[in-house]
């Protein structure tokens, strides 16, 4: 039998496909609803502001919250400019940028045991996202630099300002800061590139680190590009929270991270925040491989039962090659089309 669960949020029912990725759930719009409806759970939009209303609702009435999110990988184009979604996280514990608390995605990562079988699919699927470099959005041309294959390049990651990742990655603009001069003092004599987000280049939202004062060993990069393609020219990455310290993981960099974002803290980066000690300290997080930590968030049951989009959004089932997130056709496929 289906849950049926409340929305509040006019954004979410305007999802395109929404009901291909909530298979399981029945979806009450509040409009639509009546104290005489029976409600399971109640479905808001991460924990942004704007879901107060949802997560106060379920509060009150001792109903599961169910927070959503864009998945990791999101769409051919940016969330701002209308692009629909092509995935969805889907946490009844919390929400992964969350570290304050557990999440379904910790857990799943904490307890993940995998076997021969996965761990391959893991690394085929690893494989394509790198082959075809793919990111969170997809739309922006590959970034091309004539430098010297010896050259070391340091790439710092900057973040939209009040980035929820940054809050409730128990970071703030200091640590930007703190992150952009430790960049610097670490890496005497070496290049350091500052890239910023595809929204702040975009004018829709502003960054921590854009309005730095031009250091000699400082570029700030301010043209939209795929990231995979920026990081394949890094030695280190540093970065707060952001999602390109993860893929730059993919790549095999070198990872220092200044917040506590969901994947610091299991043996695979530098961390600098003390909070990553006491997330290890406190058995939330224990060293994990890189393969462990990707098949945690690929291999689970999916959400989306038509398409399997996993809890990550990051894989699609095998007999639709990867390589086609490049094609119009895959995002038909993604947006919930059962093509066979």
């Amino acid at each position: 039998m289906k849950n049926s669960s409340l929305i509040f949020s006019k954004g979410i029912l305007n999802i395109p496909f929404l009901k291909q990725f909530l298979v399981d759930e029945n979806i009450v719009p509040f409009s639509f609803f009546n104290n005489g409806s029976k409600i399971n759970r109640v479905i808001g939009w991460g924990l942004k502001p704007t879901a107060d209303r949802a997560r106060k609702y379920a509060a009150k009435h001792h109903l599961p919250y169910i927070a959503l999110e864009d998945g990791f990988l999101r769409s051919l184009g940016l969330g701002v400019n209308k692009y629909p979604t092509f995935s969805l996280v889907y946490d009844d514990l919390g929400i992964y940028y969350d570290t304050t608390k557990p999440s379904r995605l910790e857990m799943l990562i904490l307890n993940f045991e995998t076997n021969e079988k996965q761990l391959k699919e893991a690394e085929n699927a690893k494989n394509l996202i790198v082959q075809y470099q793919l990111s969170k959005y997809n739309h922006a041309l590959d970034f091309v630099h004539e430098c010297s294959n010896h050259r070391h390049i340091v790439l710092v990651i900057d973040q939209t300002f009040g980035d929820m990742a940054v809050h409730y990655g128990q970071a703030n603009e200091q640590d930007f800061q703190y992150m952009l001069q430790s960049a610097v003092d670490e890496n005497p004599e070496v290049e350091i590139w500052v890239k910023t987000h595809p929204d702040v280049l975009s004018k829709k939202k502003q960054g921590y680190l854009t309005t730095i004062a031009q250091h000699q060993r400082v570029t700030l990069l301010a043209k939209d590009v795929n990231p995979m393609s920026l990081l394949a020219y890094a030695d280190t990455v540093y970065c707060v929270t952001s999602q390109m310290g993860f893929e730059a993981l993919l790549l095999n960099k070198k990872v220092v991270t200044f917040g506590v974002p969901w994947f610091a803290g299991w043996g695979l980066t530098d961390d600098r925040h003390p909070q990553v000690s006491t997330l290890i300290a406190q058995h939330r997080h224990r060293p994990r491989s890189l393969l462990t930590l990707f098949s945690a968030i690929l291999i689970p049951i999916p959400i989306n039962q038509v398409i399997f989009l996993m809890l990550s959004g990051i894989y699609i089932k095998q007999k639709y090659s990867i390589n086609y997130y490049k094609e119009i056709f895959t995002a038909m496929v993604c947006l919930g089309g059962n093509r066979q």
